[in-house]
């Protein structure tokens, strides 16, 4: 299982080339290419598409951060490092680099006062495979800091084999979506406590990807009386399309339960949440990706990734927008999905009936297993979302 930086937003999904044969090797035949922008809930042509990614980058947000808290997951390698670094220039009072390698987090904080000469970040470890290292890293850092200003989640995995972990979940499902809706809900009583005594906004940011606009939830996951226990079941995650799209669907989940947690919270909440696309760039993606798969994905990246640092300006933007000297309305980013430093509408798919129908239940079903999971979630819930909902 590898752990890495969310970065893509064009995805060329892998299906079997004869579906009937279970033991068909993945194919990338052109025919059975799917990207983000081909889906029927695209907005954009394959033109448009490559015109963006070659256009230039907006340049980064800036603010002065003095005195400000920071946390990023995922944060010693790729786009994770780039957006900290950009943190780091904008002077906060401290900017935490939560990874699960002691010697990788090191490392990164060495990199970061070389690079930009900041001397306060922090080194936290977070498994983001288990709920206990979630719990033990929220509880360490609220005994130890007064504030949180900025959180963004940027960790994630994407696999391509079924790996259950000890509690029966799919890994891709627990990491990039189970344990980062932990994490976020968790955080929320000491956000909400800096916004009262600093009079901030803070910020929560989940990194998600344009690969959401590539598929609906799939109809299997739909009929199941509980999608979270269809998505981690063994015979179903064996069927190797299923696990080819699995990474892509995590980040359609995210959309869905970031949406559904700026619902809840109340409408006049400090507390600021949405979601970013880094955009298509440079990654290990292809590292664990089949072979056909990875040389294609290499290519790709050849012929119109963009860098590391430039998709971190998405999370800038995500994290700093209305807030910076920009002309944003605050309350514009609630819920919001942001791309190309701006907020842009999400699939079409999320306002379909069926669609509305998955974001209750993503949400509904995501509570309860962290209900059980942590018993403060029940707390956290009763005292910061909205008790109309």
């Amino acid at each position: 299982m590898r752990f890495l930086a969310h970065s893509a937003s064009i995805d060329f999904q892998v299906e079997k080339a004869t579906r009937s044969n279970p033991s068909t090797q993945y194919s990338l035949a052109p025919h059975i290419l799917h990207t983000s922008i081909f889906a029927n809930m695209a907005r954009i042509s394959m033109r448009e598409f490559m015109r963006r990614q070659r256009s230039t980058t907006p340049p980064v947000l800036k603010a002065d951060l003095s005195g400000k808290v920071v946390i990023v997951t995922g944060a010693n390698v790729g786009l994770g490092f780039e957006a900290v670094k950009h943190f780091a220039r904008m002077n906060p009072a401290k900017i935490v680099i939560a990874c699960r390698s002691q010697a990788k987090g090191e490392a990164a904080l060495a990199n970061l006062k070389r690079e930009t000469g900041y001397t306060r970040g922090e080194l936290r470890l977070l498994d983001l495979s288990d709920f206990q290292s979630v719990i033990r890293f929220v509880e360490k850092f609220e005994a130890e800091n007064e504030r949180l200003d900025i959180l963004v989640n940027n960790a994630g995995i994407h696999n391509f084999q079924y790996e259950a972990l000890p509690t029966g979940v799919e890994a891709t499902v627990q990491v990039n979506h189970l344990s980062t809706s932990l994490l976020c809900i968790r955080m929320l009583s000491l956000m909400h406590k800096t916004a009262t005594e600093f009079n901030t906004r803070p910020r929560i940011v989940i990194v998600t990807s344009g690969t959401h606009y590539n598929l609906d939830m799939p109809p299997a996951v739909v009929q199941s009386p509980r999608m979270f226990d269809k998505l981690s079941e063994p015979q179903y995650c064996a069927n190797k399309s299923v696990m080819a799209e699995r990474y892509n669907l995590t980040k359609l989940i995210n959309v869905f339960f970031t949406r559904a947690l700026a619902a809840h919270l109340p409408a006049d909440s400090p507390i600021i949440v949405n979601s970013a696309n880094p955009g298509f760039c440079y990654s290990e993606l292809r590292r664990t990706a089949p072979a056909m798969l990875g040389a294609f994905l290499h290519l790709m990246e050849y012929m119109m990734a963009r860098t590391t640092e430039e998709g971190s300006r998405q999370y800038i933007w995500a994290a700093l927008a209305g807030e910076a000297g920009d002309a944003t309305p605050v309350d514009k980013l609630r819920g919001a999905f942001v791309s190309e430093c701006r907020v842009t509408e999400p699939s079409s798919y999320i306002f379909t009936k069926e669609g509305e129908d998955c974001q209750r239940r993503i949400w509904d079903e995501t509570i309860e297993i962290l209900r059980s999971a942590d018993p403060k979630v029940s707390d956290i819930l009763k005292s910061e979302l909205d008790k109309a909902q």
